[in-house]
């Protein structure tokens, strides 16, 4: 019982803070991602930041098909705190996400509520582009996966969030043995699908 009482109360605690979004607090995100087999992890050590992840996550569903994640993250364990409320668009590319500073409580909570965990550590590699003429800074978002031994799964996962869906992407910060291209737009064959579903049966722990 004091444990929903105790969730109740944090999640009431959320709403407030949901209700005091402001526009500018939900962003439209549209995103190439990629998974790549690496055959030497350490070579992203030279990123200029690093930054340590437990990450819950609470995955909603309709008719088999994602719609929706609540997320929070521990970053450089429990420095801070990110609460992130993601819905996937139905038609076309991208999706919309509302990003909040958190804290341990809320994180707390969502771990009683979440279907798994991922541990991991994100590698930020920023990378200028000209698009339409102007100069525009993205970033690659390299995570790296943790086994329960404290080892690497040996595929990662790539992002690289764009203006729009027309942006091609740069060269990678890394060298690659494979690469998987799961962007907007593009089926996955079955060999595909296989990969990214056993890494992610790998590493997802759900205590």
């Amino acid at each position: 019982m004091l444990r929903n009482t105790t969730i109740v109360r944090h999640l009431a605690q959320g709403l407030t803070l949901k209700a005091s979004y402001k526009q500018e607090d939900k962003v439209e995100e549209i995103e190439r991602v990629y998974f790549a087999k690496l055959s030497d992890i350490e070579q992203l050590s030279s990123a200029p930041h690093i930054e340590e992840q437990e990450q819950w996550e609470y995955r909603l569903f309709e008719d088999d098909r994602p719609i929706g994640t609540l997320r929070s993250r521990s970053i450089d364990q429990g420095d801070r705190y990110e609460l992130t409320i993601k819905t996937y668009r139905k038609n076309g590319p991208g999706s919309e996400e509302c990003n909040l500073g958190s804290t341990v409580e809320m994180h707390d909570v969502i771990a009683m509520l979440a279907d798994r965990v991922l541990r991991k550590v994100r590698y930020v590699y920023p990378v200028p582009i000209t698009w339409q003429g102007e100069e525009i800074n993205l970033k690659w978002e390299i995570d790296a996966f943790k086994l329960e031994n404290g080892s690497f799964y040996p595929w990662v996962k790539v992002d690289l969030e764009v203006p729009d869906p027309a942006v091609n992407a740069p060269q990678f910060p890394f060298r690659a043995d494979e690469i998987i291209d799961t962007s907007f737009g593009r089926t996955l064959n079955d060999d595909e699908r296989k990969v990214i579903d056993t890494l992610f049966d790998a590493v997802k722990s759900t205590r």
